[in-house]
């Protein structure tokens, strides 16, 4: 079956061609039952774009930290059925993405038909588990014309009380125009493939691990089948930072998220989160964010 080109079938395409215009190379044109020539043209755009995403991607992430690279999130609460309690949404380009829409219901349809599947199969795995989160890459469908294809974790927090997951997405994008930021003698980093792969388990490992002591930097290069000077050179250069003050920093980032959209109460936190009790969570909280998990708590539920 074909269709003629015009105006409206062609707006998948101007669209993705507009979002990486604005160097946002997530998106994918969404497909049709189609099976014409405008359906190759649209699946030659989405392969490009794919490829330009991932080449970035890998530059981006091991600048995040430069003031030149920005990262997006979004945000989903799960109830123990998967459906959407509460979310908070800053990806670009969809003004249009409200609580309202999708509170109560399951999160699944926020996903395109192809990736339900695997959704549902790595979430009955970590159920099954004792593991507490795993990584995936979702497909989202927010937009009429194209799909945003986004970096995920998933964590789920159990009390006595209650079951919850905690979805979150993020893209990476730059701020400002990378041929300015050079111009200005910012520094930007680069790796080998290698020592990119290598670092990235690392820090994906200790994202899975910030409810638990990390283990020693030996233990670590044992691991990964690498040596402690990669592994600490290698951190202070990429997140300008030890493993174990990483570490510290991502536990905290996780404790302010589940005061800020959990019910868990903050002695509940202090236990899930591995501090053993609530002055010693207390003291770590503020040594990094110079105020009590209480006053935290206090401003975020206000603003």
């Amino acid at each position: 079956m074909e269709r003629e080109f015009n105006r409206e079938n062609l707006q998948g395409i101007y669209r993705l061609l507009t979002e990486i215009a604005k160097g946002n190379f997530a998106y994918k044109i969404r497909r049709s039952r189609y099976n014409d020539e405008l359906e190759a043209l649209i699946t030659y755009f989405n392969q490009a774009a794919q490829e330009l995403y991932r080449t970035r991607n890998q530059f981006l992430w091991i600048n995040r930290e430069n003031e030149a690279v920005k990262i997006r999130t979004a945000h989903f609460v799960l109830d123990h059925q998967f459906k959407i309690q509460k979310l908070s949404y800053d990806t670009p380009g969809n003004k249009s993405v409200k609580a309202v829409d999708f509170v109560g219901k399951p999160f699944e349809i926020l996903l395109v038909k192809s990736f339900r599947k695997q959704w549902r199969k790595k979430i009955k795995s970590l159920k099954k588990s004792r593991r507490m989160s795993f990584f995936i890459k979702l497909e989202y469908h927010f937009d009429s014309f194209v799909n945003i294809d986004l970096d995920s974790v998933v964590s789920r927090f159990i009390s006595d009380k209650m079951e919850e997951y905690i979805v979150t997405s993020f893209l990476l994008e730059t701020s400002k125009d990378i041929a300015l930021v050079t111009s200005n003698n910012i520094a930007l980093k680069t790796f080998s493939i290698w020592d990119q792969k290598l670092l990235k388990e690392i820090q994906v490992y200790i994202e899975h691990h910030l409810e638990e002591p990390l283990v020693s930097i030996d233990e670590l290069a044992l691991k990964f089948q690498t040596n402690t000077h990669k592994i600490i050179n290698g951190f202070k250069e990429l997140f300008g930072c030890t493993p174990f003050q990483y570490h510290a920093r991502q536990r905290i980032e996780r404790c302010k998220f589940l005061i800020e959209y959990s019910e868990l109460n903050l002695m509940e936190i202090s236990i899930k989160m591995g501090y053993g009790s609530y002055p010693n969570f207390s003291k770590r909280f503020k040594n990094i964010t110079q105020i009590s998990p209480k006053r935290y708590r206090d401003i975020v539920r206000k603003s």
